[in-house]
């Protein structure tokens, strides 16, 4: 077996058994529940039905398969999603947060530990290739989660936290999550800077996920 269906078939945060409710409210779609292998298809399916684009995510989670909410998190991402925290988000649930490029937080906990494989799978796994699979798993992870722009010492402290135990942020800690993305700030700032004044105060960067809207800017392709 390719270790790339291995780790689909056994990467997750926690044992589950129901699916993650998504549904309409107001101008946000929310997302709450255990994060499980299908979930991704069914936030793009609820982004294909709205005729424009969320406000907000709302986010409330206890966590989950951790590849399924790096893929919700990737689309998140390149959507240029804003995320608010709902509910409690814990284990899987930080990966698909870090995404937004804004991140609107409550007096929510938010809680990390390191991600693991099932233990019917990683049992099976002699000592050296438990150590292989796991240090795949850390670089896998580590890589999400420094291009969503997460801090070095949050990511270390994420590995310091076993599987059975969960560690909740401080203020301090989460702060960076009340922080703009750099490059979602710096690509808004470039799109601006091709349009002309009045095009300006009609800019929405969403608009380029919406197919159906009218041209609305004659200076520039991007958003025809």
């Amino acid at each position: 077996m390719k270790k790339s269906l291995v780790f689909l078939l056994f990467l997750v945060s926690v044992q589950i058994a129901n699916s993650m409710e998504i549904w309409e409210r107001g101008g946000s779609i929310a997302l709450k529940g255990e994060i499980v292998k299908g979930d991704y298809d069914k936030v793009l399916e609820a982004l294909r039905k709205r005729k424009d684009f969320p406000d907000y995510f709302l986010l409330a989670s206890n966590g989950g398969d951790v590849l399924e909410a790096t893929r919700i998190g990737t689309l998140l991402r390149d959507t240029a999603a804003t995320i608010q925290v709902s509910g409690p988000c814990y284990r899987a649930c930080f990966f698909i947060l870090v995404a937004g490029v804004n991140r609107v937080l409550t007096d929510q906990p938010i809680g990390i530990h390191r991600p693991f494989y099932v233990k019917q799978y990683f049992s099976g796994l002699s000592l050296s290739e438990a150590e292989l699979k796991y240090r795949e798993l850390q670089s896998r992870s580590r890589n999400y989660l420094q291009a969503m722009g997460t801090p070095i010492a949050t990511i270390e402290k994420m590995f310091t936290i076993p599987s059975d135990d969960v560690y909740v942020l401080t203020p301090s800690e989460s702060s960076f999550l009340n922080q703009e993305q750099p490059a979602y700030s710096e690509w808004v700032r470039a799109q601006c800077d091709m349009l002309t004044p009045a095009e300006r105060r009609l800019f929405n960067p969403f608009d380029q996920f919406d197919q159906t809207l009218p041209k609305k800017y004659e200076s520039k392709d991007t958003f025809a």
